[in-house]
This record gives structure tokens, C-alpha cells and sequence, in this order.
């Protein structure tokens, strides 16, 4: 028997009373489901279940639960949630966590509980914390055991569904205090839209930069809500200072922030609001300020060019509200420099009356110095040294207690860079030797004793000296003795006083380097102790002396005074050591291996050997043998070296050979009383310059320069006398040496003394031209003549100008003049460049000359150091422009070369006026039509000889041809009435529907070959239409078109003589009526061009504004009519029309002579261009309707350009970057200003027009647009038989931050050049080319309507023009360097 299923059958049959026998899963903590949490985490989905009663074994039906249960781990931590809850009570779930008590003993459970989490929206969270756990390590017993069963119980109503999850670790949503949402904070901005957590805040958690600048800020506050943002430390010794973001300023419903860190760590950022509001939207704005690199801070130039001084007014140290940027670079005002390596500079201001501070940066932006005084003045001052040659940079600020809340005072100062090695004024008597170790002052500390005051001992001192912008350091030496101590003081002059101090530094030499010696107490006066050391070893000490407040700045003048002593208080005098002659001589003491410097004292008393080192170059004197006496009074010891080269060098038998450079070398020597003269050799060169120097001097040198072959301009063959320096001397070829002679001053009364005879030649060259003699087409743009130098040292500068011959300036060429200016280490080919003047109309003449000439720079124009310049060759270059014309060319033969010659028939039309061809344009009669394709219609009629006449017309209109016929004239016309007219119709079927099309005409009668006749014909017509609207399913009934036509008159003789008054070609641009860019349609200047054969025949292409319209036309024997406005008498009718689904143009231009007789088109008489593609327009909405005027006229193709403009200057005309579609750059970008391709110069270059070649000049990471040369790289190209201008151009755009550029290229342009206009056009005269630029963008968008996100492209259209501005007639003459006729 199956048990089972009896068991089932009979809880069938008995299932109210069987299922008391057990607990349904999770009815029960005994039935609870099992369930086993990880870190990965459960979620279980049940619905709550009739609560079971294990005592009474009964289930409770208004009670719904649901039991789980799961072994949890001591030492762990736990969370459980439900989710998809409901606030309604009768729908809300709730949830209960605890340890099981199956003994109901409490004292065995764990002591780890649940502790709830506030939860929202009805739902439920507990947490159990790691260290809720009870362990002892001493005594286990007490610890919570290593596992045990928690139970989960979910109450609420039965059947209801409910979410619950389980996972091990602490699980808080974050935002909440206890979790908050760590971001990442970068340059660009980040906006982070979060709702608001319990308590109506949300936290952030993010690691902020010590000294890096964050703006915070809340977004999507309302009337209802308000949010606001703060700043919260996670340590106690984390402090951060928070200012408040006045952009926020007029929202009231939300707050923004600017915070510095003082460390690097976590900040916690929280968003609230005053209402207890959770879940409420908001967004947070959050950014780091990027900062800049010092290249791409503005800067203004300081050089030798545009001086080394400027004015400025100092503003902030970090404009961070307009850079977007914040770094430790000044914003306002920065300068740039470059220097040399090694070169000491000295930055200052004057003029300040506010508190300043003062930046000197490297190229990297390091900080080299920086101050906020000067120590007498609210003026700052700073100097360096430039550690290697390159960029440096010095910036000025207003020094404010709060740069975000206080405002600068914007007060004008003068910022000077000057060279500290042109700075003398604050040199003292020992200056600039004893700036370093080498020429140090020897000091003389005196004997005393320990605790005296070394300016009570040594009363005199060592100065006075004096430190400033020219002297930054005084070094002092002392021949130290070991066991000896030292004391020095200073003491200042009451009359030069300054409130900066000194500081000194006391230091030995190991070769080169400077080795540290310990050094006690303060040298300035007043100290409570004078800086003391104590000598470690016989050796020579250094103590260098400088401002404390920094290099460069003023001290008061001091006198630095010096005392010795020992601690046992011995007995020291004097010995003080000079050897003159050799600059690098030393001594030494007895057997002592030290060597001191020349001028050295030492402390010693007894009987002592002083020793004399051997020096190069030099011989060495003999020891001297001398006793020392205890006391203050020295002891002095004089040696003399004498030079190798003596005697032997005292006659020029034995002179020495000068092996000069182009860099300075020395030559040191000794001149003593018994020694006459030192002579030196050496060979001049032609084209070097020589310069000499004696510097180091003691006694009284000087010297001659001679040669035995004498010059025109040294006729003795003296080239120097008696002097101690020459600069630039001119040492020409000769065949014998040239002699430098040093010899003393006065020979009946010489001195002792020494020097070093400095020189280097500089190979500045020889300045020429390439060719002598040039030539050149008279119908050039234009002529180059090549100037060479031959060698490159030295700087040389020469003017050139032109020289008028039998070429005259204003009338073959444009004279100039200028400077040719190469630099030190320059011999570059250089280029004159004369412009060409050209015939206007070519005509013979013949070949004329002009010339170039150069000329040098005369001693009192030359800058220091520049050189005089020497021509070979010649300083006058000839040229000659050759005639290009045939002989006996005039103006007149070049125009009628060109011109069509007359048509002629073999019979003249004998015809009645009323038949033959006609064609005309219609425009709509009123304004009925509800879309523009159809606006206007071509009209063909064709009208037979025969009688009844055969009448036929073709009206095209919207894309369609409509065709009428009718047989004969009305009949209630007279056969000699003066017009014929009849009625034609047409019927068309629109949607199975019938309707019937009228036109009427009126035609002029008459005879063709009766004399004026033909200048009367045509017709008018009208034409009522029944227009197929938009969709082809209906139309729009009775529209009216009226019209005129003209008749095609070209097999009459007369007319084709007429017609020459037209023939030519014709350039016309259709400037829009009314329509900036703004409006999202077609707004540049389209163009038609015309071509009027000797026929009447009238080509007609062009371009409209879209750029991609492109209407053509061919009009046969064009309507000439009588026109008494006409200069010529007549005017030519030339109807113009297009249609091509969705847009058509047309309209009729009106030709004629102006006063001066050439044709122009009447710019009063519009064409029409009408789009029903929406597309079309920016707004996507409809298509447009336009009206064009036309402006133009003959289009002269034999004139030379470069002539007819020759005194217009040029430039382009278009959008400003302001003007540009937002749609043409990338997200996050906008247009840059610092770019435009509006006001990018433009050359006429013979029949040619021509812009500058594209050079971006880069400045750091980003390119300075400012300083670049046609960075929109705007191209221009002239074709000049049909006078089509093309091209294109690009913009750039920047980030918002300023931190990125991009160039945006596919800007493209067309127009043409307009020779002629009339009185009336809209384009003024100074407008030489008219055109469109266009750029195809496409983006996406949300559809209003749909919601759905589509695709756009749409053509954006400006006016892309050339203006030529004249610049009135110019002297001539004023830079030619020939006599006016």
C-alpha cells in the first residue's frame, strides 16, 4: 500500500483538523527558512504567511509572517534590509532581528544585537557591528560563542509581498553620514544629481590637495526647497578654509563655495537643506580649479626692444573667477623676460601707495624669489640668478588679507627689470671684486680679549661698504689660525640708515666648493653677541655679508670691525702679507703646507718665514724673514713678482704675438718702475673690429697702438695713444704687424703696478648685394633684391631706400625705406622687397629704372656694442623693369583685343512684333499661397506666322510644365490695333479632381522691320492657377501671377547693333534684404555671374548663400528696351528663374549705363528665393522666403588689380566669434575671440589676392592666438577671368576652463569680385568681394513633440565679404631717397 498517498488523500478529506500536525515554511521561528549569508549577499522575495503558534499548534489568520534564520560568526559584521516598502500602514512590512533562545536561557545568547538604521519609505534596516561581539582573549569562557542562529521575522499583513536582503559587513546606502559617497574631484567639472538621505542631508567623501583650490555648489533649489553646502573634517588636525562662491549670489535656492585645504586628507562634503526633506533631487557641482602652466599665463614682453620698464596696476594674485584656474602664479600683472645663465637681474616696483608682493618664477613656474618690501617703502623688490638661459617670469599683486573677500585697488606702479650688472650706484670702494671668494677683502681682526666689543677694539673697521641692487654680497677674508676665535660686529652709518639687517655666513673653500663653518651669535649692531668662530685649522675663513631680507635689497652702509683672541689668552700681534704682481700669488708660514691669498693677516708673534708659492706666468720673490711683535700695530710684509715675459718683451724685437678670438682673453703682467713697456704683436684683418682693454690696473699703465704702413686715416701710423681701453677699432690688412705697446703714463715719473690686457676682434664682415643689377617685368607684384653678410660676429645694422631714376615712386613702384638689422651670430640673407606699381591698362612705354641703395648707421646712431657697417661690392643695386607690351600698345587697343565683335544677319526679321519667341518670369499677385515653391513662374510663349496664328505657352511652376494653346487672336481686335491679346487654358486633374488654368496676354503689334519698332515689343501676361499644394492631395485655388515678356529680337540687325552697349561678362552678388545670421536662414551674399554674347544671349550661373543652390540660366536675344535713366539709352532685361522641389528663385535684372557709361545692374529690383524645406532654417519649424538685391556690373578683365586698388588696404569682413553657431563646437567648448577669421588682413598681389601663411605661436601647452600669424589659416583664392572668389577658414574654441584648445576647420566661403555697382546698391563701395561662408553641422536633438532624440544637419550662412578700404592718396615721394620731379 503507498502511504503516502493515502496520507494525501485523507488531508483531503480531513484538511481542517490535519494541518494543525505541522508549521508551514516561515510561519514559525521553529519552520524559519534557512538561509546562509556571505559577502556577496541574498535577496529572497516571499509574500508573508499565516503566523503559526507552536504552543497551540494553530495558525493566527489576521497575523502575516515570514521567518528566516541563519548561523552567523562571531567577530563578523551583518545587515539586513527590506526594500520596496510602503508607508500605508496597512501595506507596511516590518522587520525584527535577535539572537535565538531555544533554552529560553538569555545568559547563553550572544551579547552581539541588531541595532536598526533609520530607513525611508517604509522600509527596514538592522545592523550588526564587528565589534558588537563579545571576545576575551584572557578567558574564552566569557567571549560569545563562535557561531550562533539569529532569527529574521517580517510582520504585516497575509499574503503581502515583501523584498528582503541579507549580506555580510555593514551595509548603509550612501550619502548617509554614517556612509558617505566618495568622489573623485578632477579640473573639469563634475555634477553629481543625488536625492537628499534621511535627516534631509547627503554626505560626500573626498581627498582634497593641501593649497589646491575647489569650488563646491548645489543645483535645483526651488521656492519649495532650498539646498546649501558645507564643508566637515575627518580629523582634528585637519583644518580647511571656506569662502562663499558670489556667483550664488542671486539664487536663493542654493549655495556655493570655494574651499583651501591646509593638508592633504579626506573632507567631508554635505548637501542639506533647512527642511526635514529626504529624498529630494538636488545636484552637487563639484571641481578642482586646474591650475596653469606659466607659459599660458598672460604676459606682458619686457625687453631690449620694447624696454625693460612698465606700468601696471597690480590686481590679484589668482583671478581665479575669470581663468577659471588657481595656482601660485600671479594673475595680475605678469611679465616675461629672457635672460642668459649666470645673468643677476633685479626686479622692483616704484610709484606703489598699497601693500604689494613680488614673484620671480623659472620657466616651470618654480619660485625663485619673492618679497613684499623693499625695506623703506611700500614699493617690493626681488633679484635672482637665472640658473641657465631661457624664460623668466616676475609677477606684481596687491598683497590682500583675503583674497576672496577684499577687492584690489587697482593702483598704477611702474615694474622695472633691470640687469644687476648696469647697477653701480650703490657700489662702495670695494665693489664688484669682493662679490665672491676670489677678490674678498682682507680683514685684520685685532688682539683682545674674550667678552670686548669688536667695535670698541678694532675702532676703525672695514668699510664703510654698502649692499643693493647692484651689490648683493660683501665677502671678507681672514687668515685664521687654529685655536683661534673671532668676533665681528657691524656697525651702521647713521645718515644712510635702512630697516633691513644683515645676515652672515662664515665659510672655508675645498677647491671650488664652499664648506660651512659653525658660527655663533649676530653681526648686525646692537646684538647681544657678535658673530664669533673658533679656526679648526691654519687656513684662510670667509665670511660673506648680505641683506637677511634678500639679495638685492638696501642695507644701511656699514663698517664691518673684527677682534681675535684665545681662550688662554695669549699674546698675538699682526702679520699681514702683500704680494704684488701676480693676481693668483700666495704665501705661506715656515713649514706650514696652508697657503693664504695675498692680503691676508695672520695672528702669530715671534720670528716666522714667509714663503712665496710660484705662480704661472710669473716669478716668485724671494722668503722673507720676519719677527712678529705682540700688539695691534702689524706687521707688513711687500713682495713683488715680476712677468715671465720680462725683460725680453721691453722691445718690439721681443713683443709677444696676440692670439686673439672672437671672445676676450687676458694677458696679465707686470709693469713695475724699472720695467719700460711690454709690447704685444698681432696682424689686422679688413672686416674685423678690435677691442682692447687694461683692467685690474695698479699703478699707471697705458697703451699705444702703431704700424709702419700708414693709412688715409692714420697717417703717423698711430692707431691708439696713451689709453687704456679702445672698442671697435678698425686694424686693416698691411704687410707689417701692428704693435700694442703697455708703457707707463708719464715715463719720467712711473709707478708700480700691474694689469691685464684684455682683447677679442669681432669678424662683423662685409655687408653687399647678392646682384648689383636686377630686373624685373613692369607688370610684376613685385621685386626682391638679396642683401649677404659675409661674417657673423658682432651686431650690424644698415638702412636701404629706394632712389628714384626714371621709374617714379607712385607711378612704377612704391618707394620704401628701411633698416637690414643682423644680429650677434646672424649672416642670414636678407630681403628688400620693393612692391611694383603696374600698368593700370597695359600700354607700351619703355624700360625704366630705379634704384636700391644702402647706407650705414653713423657713430652716434649705433646702439652699445653695434658695430659700423662696410660695403664691398658696392652700395647701390639697379633696377630695371622691363616693358612687356608690344610696341604701339595703348589702353585703348588692350580693351578692344578683348571685345566681342559685332554679330550681323544676312536678312534682317520681317515679322510682325506680335510673333515669334517670348519668355519672361511671373511673380504671384498678392501673398495667397501658403508655402514659397511656387511663388514664382517662367513663362515661354511662341507665337507663329501663320493665319490664325498657332499660339503656345509653357509655364513652369513648383517643378512642374503647364502647357496652353490657342488658335488665333481674339476676335474683337482690330487687325492695326497696337496690342493682340487672347485667352489660353489648361486643365489639370489634382486628387481626381478637374481644374482649369486661365492665362491671358497682351501682346505689342507692329513690324520688325519697321525702324524703332522692335524696341517695343513684348507682352504682359496673367495667369490665374490652380497650385497643387505641399502634398499633392488638394490645391490652391485661383492664385494670380502677372508678368512681362520679353521677345527674342535676334535676327534683327538693329538690335544687334544695340546689344553691344551689353556685351561682356558681369559679376553680381545678391545681398539678402534684412537677414542676419541670427535668424537661422540663408544670410550671406550669394552671386550670379552674366555673360552677354554679341547675340543678346545671356548665360547666367551663381551660387546662393546656402552654398549648394546653384542656379543657371540661358536667356536667347535678351529684351533691350528704350531706358531714359540709361546713360547709353537702353536697358537689357534679363529674367532669371529656377524651381527644383523644395525652392525656387527668379526674378527679372534690369541692366544699364551709369553717367560714366559702364553697366551696372539695377539693385532696386529684387529676385526672389523661397525654401519650404524646414530643414533649411535653425529652427526646423518652415522654410524661408528671401528677397535679393542685386549688386554689380561689368566686370573688367583687363585692368591690373594690384593697380586699381594700389591705395586700398584689405581685410576680411565676416562673423565674429560671438556670431558663430554654438552647434560648430564640441560639447564643453565655446568660440575662442582671441581668433577670428573677421579682420585677417587680405593682399592684393597683382591680380591676385593673398593672405599670410598660418604660424601659431604656442605658449606652454596651448597656442598664443593672440600673437599667432593667421591662426584661422584664412585662404583667399581670386580667380581673375571670371572674378570667383573661393576659400576657406577655421575658428578655434576653447574649454571652459581655459585648459584646452581646438581648432575647428570646414568653414568654407564664395563670392565675387565687384568691379562696378550703382548709386543705390546695399553693399557700399568699399565692399570688393561679396560672399557666403557655410559650415554643414549636425547634431542631435529631443524632439518636442515625439520625445525621441533625432539627428539635425542644418548649413550655417553668414556674410563672408573682402573690404578694401582706401586710404586716401599718399606722398609719394616721403620714403624714396631720390629728388621729387
Amino acid at each position: 500500500m503507498n502511504i503516502s498517498r493515502s496520507l494525501f488523500v485523507l488531508a483531503a478529506v480531513f484538511g481542517g483538523s490535519l494541518s494543525a500536525l505541522a508549521a508551514t515554511r516561515g510561519s514559525s521561528e521553529g519552520s524559519a527558512a534557512s538561509i546562509s549569508i556571505s559577502a556577496s549577499g541574498v535577496v529572497r522575495t516571499e509574500s508573508l504567511v499565516k503566523e503559526y503558534d507552536e504552543d497551540g499548534k494553530t495558525y493566527d489568520e489576521e497575523s502575516g509572517v515570514y521567518y528566516f534564520k541563519a548561523t552567523l560568526k562571531r567577530g563578523y559584521a551583518y545587515t539586513v534590509w527590506t526594500e520596496g516598502g510602503s508607508t500605508n500602514e496597512a501595506e507596511k512590512v516590518t522587520l525584527e532581528a535577535y539572537a535565538a533562545d531555544p533554552k529560553n536561557d538569555d545568559d547563553n545568547t550572544p551579547s552581539a544585537d541588531f541595532v536598526e538604521v533609520d530607513e525611508r519609505d517604509g522600509n527596514a534596516r538592522f545592523v550588526l557591528s564587528a565589534d558588537d561581539w563579545s571576545i576575551d582573549d584572557e578567558d574564552p569562557s566569557f567571549s560569545d560563542p563562535p557561531s550562533w542562529t539569529y532569527v529574521f521575522k517580517l510582520s504585516g499583513t497575509v499574503g503581502q509581498k515583501f523584498t528582503v536582503s541579507f549580506r555580510q559587513g555593514v551595509v548603509i546606502p550612501a550619502g548617509r553620514e554614517d556612509n558617505p559617497e566618495t568622489i573623485s574631484i578632477g579640473s573639469s567639472e563634475a555634477r553629481l544629481s543625488r536625492e537628499l538621505e534621511l535627516g534631509g542631508a547627503y554626505y560626500f567623501r573626498a581627498r582634497l590637495t593641501a593649497g589646491r583650490l575647489y569650488r563646491f555648489g548645489t543645483g535645483g533649489g526651488t521656492e519649495t526647497i532650498s539646498f546649501d553646502v558645507a564643508m566637515d573634517v575627518e580629523a582634528d588636525d585637519d583644518s580647511v578654509a571656506v569662502y562663499t562662491d558670489p556667483s550664488y549670489a542671486e539664487d536663493l535656492f542654493n549655495t556655493g563655495i570655494y574651499v583651501i585645504p591646509a593638508t592633504t586628507a579626506y573632507y567631508r562634503i554635505v548637501v542639506g537643506t533647512t527642511a526635514d526633506e529626504s529624498a529630494a533631487p538636488f545636484t552637487l557641482r563639484a571641481q578642482q580649479l586646474p591650475t596653469r602652466a606659466i607659459a599660458d599665463h598672460p604676459a606682458t614682453e619686457l625687453n631690449d626692444e620694447k624696454g625693460w620698464t612698465a606700468t601696471c596696476r597690480p590686481g590679484y594674485r589668482n583671478d581665479f573667477t575669470k581663468t577659471g584656474a588657481y595656482d601660485e602664479i600671479i594673475d595680475e600683472d605678469l611679465f616675461v623676460f629672457t635672460a642668459a645663465k649666470g645673468e643677476r637681474f633685479v626686479c622692483e616696483t616704484a610709484g606703489a601707495a598699497t601693500n604689494l608682493l613680488l614673484c620671480v618664477y623659472d620657466a616651470k613656474g618654480g619660485v625663485l624669489a619673492k618679497n613684499k618690501t623693499d625695506g623703506v617703502s611700500q614699493n617690493v623688490r626681488a633679484a635672482f640668478t637665472a640658473s641657465a638661459a631661457g624664460r623668466y617670469y616676475v609677477g606684481v599683486c596687491q598683497d590682500l588679507a583675503d583674497e576672496f573677500g577684499d577687492v584690489p585697488a587697482y593702483l598704477p606702479v611702474r615694474v622695472t627689470v633691470a640687469k644687476a650688472s648696469t647697477l653701480t650706484d650703490d657700489f662702495d670702494a670695494w665693489d664688484p671684486a669682493d662679490d665672491t671668494a676670489a677678490g674678498a677683502s682682507g680683514l685684520s681682526p685685532l688682539p683682545a680679549t674674550k667678552g670686548a666689543a669688536p667695535e670698541a677694539v678694532d675702532q676703525t673697521g672695514h668699510g664703510p661698504h654698502r649692499l643693493g641692487r647692484g651689490d648683493w654680497a660683501d665677502v671678507f677674508m681672514i687668515g685664521a689660525r687654529k685655536g683661534v676665535t673671532y668676533a665681528l660686529r657691524a656697525s651702521v652709518d647713521a645718515a644712510r640708515p635702512s630697516a633691513n639687517t644683515l645676515a652672515a655666513k662664515v665659510f672655508m673653500l675645498s677647491g671650488t666648493s664652499e664648506r660651512a663653518v659653525a658660527a655663533e651669535g649676530d653681526l648686525n649692531p646692537g646684538s647681544t653677541s657678535p658673530l664669533t668662530f673658533t679656526a679648526t685649522a691654519n687656513a684662510t675663513y670667509y665670511v660673506r655679508v648680505a641683506v637677511a631680507e634678500g639679495a638685492g635689497l638696501d642695507s644701511a652702509d656699514y663698517t664691518l670691525h673684527a677682534m681675535a683672541y684665545t681662550e688662554t689668552g695669549d699674546a698675538l700681534g699682526i702679520l699681514t702679507v702683500n704680494a704684488l704682481g701676480a693676481p693668483t700669488a700666495t704665501w705661506s708660514l715656515d713649514s706650514e703646507t696652508v697657503k693664504y691669498p695675498a692680503g691676508a693677516s695672520v695672528l702669530v708673534s715671534g720670528a716666522h718665514t714667509v714663503k712665496f708659492a710660484a705662480a704661472t706666468g710669473f716669478k716668485a720673490p724671494a722668503a722673507a724673514r720676519v719677527t712678529v711683535a705682540p700688539g695691534a700695530e702689524p706687521t707688513v710684509v711687500t713682495a713683488y713678482y715680476s712677468d715671465t715675459a720680462d725683460p725680453a718683451d721691453d722691445t718690439a724685437r721681443g713683443a709677444k704675438a696676440l692670439a686673439l678670438k672672437n671672445v676676450a682673453t687676458k694677458q696679465t703682467r707686470t709693469l713695475w718702475k724699472d720695467d719700460p713697456e711690454d709690447n704685444f704683436s698681432l696682424s689686422g684683418k679688413d672686416g674685423q673690429f678690435y677691442d682692447f682693454a687694461l683692467e685690474d690696473v695698479t699703478g699707471d699703465a697705458v697703451f699705444t697702438i702703431t704700424n709702419a704702413t700708414p693709412t688715409a686715416a692714420h697717417p703717423d701710423g698711430v692707431f691708439a695713444r696713451g689709453v687704456t681701453a679702445v672698442s671697435q677699432l678698425e686694424l686693416p690688412a698691411a704687410k707689417t704687424k701692428y704693435y700694442l705697446t703697455v708703457h707707463h703714463a708719464d715715463a719720467a715719473a712711473p709707478k708700480d703696478g700691474s694689469y691685464a690686457l684684455s682683447g677679442f676682434y669681432a669678424n662683423v664682415g662685409m655687408v653687399k648685394f647678392a646682384r648689383t643689377a636686377v630686373t624685373a617685368r613692369e607688370n610684376a607684384a613685385s621685386v626682391a633684391i638679396t642683401v649677404n653678410r659675409t661674417a657673423k660676429d658682432g651686431r650690424v645694422r644698415v638702412r636701404y631706400g629706394t632712389v628714384a631714376g626714371t621709374a617714379k615712386p607712385g607711378v612704377d613702384y612704391v618707394a620704401q625705406n628701411g633698416v637690414l638689422d643682423w644680429a650677434n651670430g646672424d649672416n642670414k640673407a636678407k630681403t628688400i622687397t620693393v612692391r611694383l606699381i603696374p600698368d593700370l591698362v597695359p600700354a607700351w612705354e619703355s624700360n625704366k629704372v630705379f634704384s636700391v641703395e644702402l647706407r650705414p648707421f653713423a657713430e652716434d646712431e649705433r646702439a652699445d656694442g653695434e658695430y659700423a657697417a662696410a660695403f664691398t661690392g658696392g652700395a647701390t643695386c639697379a633696377v630695371t623693369l622691363t616693358e612687356v607690351s608690344r610696341a604701339g600698345t595703348t589702353a585703348a587697343s588692350s580693351y578692344a583685343a578683348v571685345a566681342p565683335k559685332r554679330a550681323t544677319v544676312a536678312k534682317s526679321e520681317t515679322a510682325g512684333l506680335e510673333t515669334g519667341s517670348f519668355f519672361g518670369v511671373l511673380a504671384e499677385d498678392g501673398a495667397a499661397l501658403t508655402n514659397g515653391l511656387p511663388a514664382r513662374a517662367s513663362l515661354t510663349l511662341t507665337v507663329s506666322t501663320a493665319t490664325p496664328a498657332a499660339i503656345s505657352a509653357k509655364v513652369a511652376l513648383a517643378g512642374k510644365t503647364y502647357s496652353f494653346t490657342a488658335k488665333g487672336w481674339d476676335a474683337d481686335a482690330a487687325e492695326d490695333a497696337a496690342v493682340r491679346t487672347c485667352s489660353l487654358r489648361q486643365v489639370q486633374r489634382v486628387a481626381n479632381v478637374s481644374y482649369t488654368n486661365t492665362l491671358t496676354l497682351a501682346v505689342t503689334a507692329g513690324r520688325t522691320e519697321t525702324e524703332g519698332d522692335w524696341l517695343r515689343a513684348g507682352a504682359t501676361a496673367e495667369l490665374e492657377m490652380n497650385v497643387p499644394d505641399a502634398n499633392g492631395k488638394g490645391v490652391q485655388e485661383a492664385i494670380r501671377y502677372v508678368g512681362t515678356l520679353g521677345r527674342n529680337n535676334a535676327k534683327i540687325q538693329a538690335y544687334l547693333d544695340a546689344v553691344t552697349n551689353f556685351t561682356g561678362y558681369y559679376t553680381v552678388a545678391l545681398a539678402p534684404q534684412g537677414t542676419p545670421a541670427a535668424d537661422g536662414v540663408p544670410a550671406g551674399n550669394g552671386y550670379l555671374t552674366l555673360t552677354v554674347d554679341n547675340k543678346g544671349t545671356v548665360k547666367v550661373a551663381g551660387v546662393l548663400a546656402d552654398g549648394a543652390t546653384k542656379p543657371t540660366a540661358s536667356v536667347s536675344g535678351a529684351a533691350l528696351v528704350l531706358d531714359d535713366a540709361s546713360a547709353n539709352g537702353y536697358a537689357l532685361l534679363v529674367p532669371v528663374f529656377m524651381a527644383r522641389t523644395p525652392q525656387c528663385f527668379g526674378g527679372t535684372l534690369r541692366l544699364y549705363a551709369r553717367e560714366d557709361g559702364t553697366v551696372v545692374v539695377d539693385s532696386t529690383e529684387s529676385l526672389a528665393w523661397n525654401s519650404d524645406l524646414a530643414a533649411a532654417t535653425y529652427a526646423n519649424e518652415e522654410g524661408f522666403r528671401l528677397l535679393l538685391n542685386p549688386v554689380g556690373g561689368w566686370y573688367d578683365k583687363v585692368v591690373n588689380l594690384q593697380a586699381y586698388y594700389l591705395t586700398r588696404a584689405f581685410e576680411v569682413e565676416t562673423a565674429t566669434a560671438a556670431e558663430l553657431p554654438a552647434e560648430a563646437f564640441q560639447i564643453g567648448y565655446t568660440a575662442s575671440a582671441d581668433a577670428e577669421a573677421n579682420g585677417t588682413g587680405v593682399e592684393v598681389v597683382g591680380d591676385a589676392f593673398a593672405t599670410a601663411k598660418k604660424a601659431l605661436v604656442r605658449s606652454g601647452t596651448l597656442n598664443d592666438l593672440k600673437a599667432s600669424v593667421n591662426p584661422c589659416n584664412v585662404q583667399v583664392k581670386l580667380t581673375r577671368a571670371t572674378g570667383l572668389v573661393t576659400g576657406s577658414f577655421s575658428v578655434w574654441s576653447e574649454s571652459k576652463d581655459g585648459a584646452k584648445q581646438k581648432e575647428v576647420t570646414g568653414f568654407k566661403h564664395a563670392g565675387v569680385l565687384l568691379l562696378a555697382r550703382d548709386a543705390f546698391a546695399p553693399i557700399p563701395e568699399e565692399v570688393a568681394v561679396a560672399g557666403t561662408a557655410t559650415k554643414a553641422l549636425s547634431w542631435s536633438e529631443k524632439n518636442p513633440d515625439t520625445g525621441r532624440t533625432v539627428s539635425r544637419r542644418w548649413t550655417w550662412s553668414a556674410p563672408f565679404n573682402i573690404l578694401g578700404v582706401d586710404q586716401g592718396e599718399p606722398d609719394w615721394w616721403a620714403d624714396d631717397w631720390g629728388e621729387p620731379d
